[in-house]
């Protein structure tokens, strides 16, 4: 036994296709229109977005999960919705955001019903077989179904770091840009949020043509690319580069990348 869900989740699959958006703002360039297999959906005002609210899952085990908010959801049809005013790749999401998702999707609303296996970090990237069926029936009842899973560590890569920029320096170019946590970062009156990881790491990919061309990895969120360094990969200083960077972490590797082209 694991544990008891209490409620059904809200739940529905989208029936047209979503391209990547644009982040950290709510956005009502894109509609996504969801047929609803369980529940229904509502509208809610922009601060309430802002707070937290409609939070949803968009996607497969196979596409991942993409984590959103909307603020509006208007029903257009028996059970379907028009649905917009998104913000895009929630709660460390980013990499699940792609150029562009297909429909046949699941859309499940992160409301109470939903709810993590109570596994054990060593359990959680492990295959196990699982029975779901009702509570008042024996697991060997055929109205149990049965599948087999591996979860995955997400719940512990690194968030993506923030505000990556580069200065120009009579040594070369300051690289920099600032870490973001997974764990107790919400406060105002931070300084700086904390590490959330054994060590702080990272590692700089610095990108010409598509190829990476220098990859190191680092203690401080700055990198100083050198004039001799920049010649030895460029041949000459460069208009634009492209940056990759990532948070390490001891339990899960690298974390999502923040990926930038830059001009100097």
């Amino acid at each position: 036994f694991n544990r008891v869900l209490a409620n059904q989740a809200t739940m529905g699959t989208t029936l047209n296709t979503l391209a990547a958006g644009l982040p950290h703002r709510i956005d009502f360039t894109q509609t996504l229109t969801v047929q609803m297999r369980q529940g229904a959906l509502s509208s809610i005002s922009k601060e309430e977005v802002l707070n937290g609210g409609n939070r949803a899952v968009i996607g497969t085990s196979v596409t991942g999960y993409e984590v959103v908010q909307f603020q509006s959801a208007t029903l257009i049809a028996a059970n379907t919705y028009s649905v917009t005013g998104f913000l895009r790749a929630q709660a460390g999401s980013e990499a699940e955001m792609l150029g562009l998702r297909g429909s046949g999707q699941n859309f499940i609303l992160l409301n109470q019903a939903v709810v993590q296996p109570n596994l054990s970090l060593s359990e959680a990237g492990q295959s196990l077989t699982w029975r779901v069926g009702p509570a008042q029936l024996d697991t060997g009842n055929p109205a149990y179904l049965e599948f087999q899973f591996a979860g995955a560590l997400k719940a512990l890569r690194p968030l993506p770091p923030a505000q990556i920029k580069v200065v120009r320096d009579p040594a070369g170019i300051l690289i920099s840009w600032i870490r973001r946590t997974r764990t107790d970062g919400d406060s105002w009156e931070l300084a700086e949020v904390p590490l959330g990881e054994t060590v702080e790491s990272y590692r700089l990919d610095i990108v010409n043509g598509g190829s990476v061309v220098r990859s190191v990895t680092l203690a401080l969120p700055n990198y100083l690319y050198t004039s001799a360094t920049i010649a030895a990969d460029f041949g000459a200083m460069p208009t634009s580069f492209t940056l990759r960077v990532a948070q390490l972490s001891a339990a899960v590797g690298a974390g999502t990348i923040l990926e930038r082209t830059l001009y100097v």
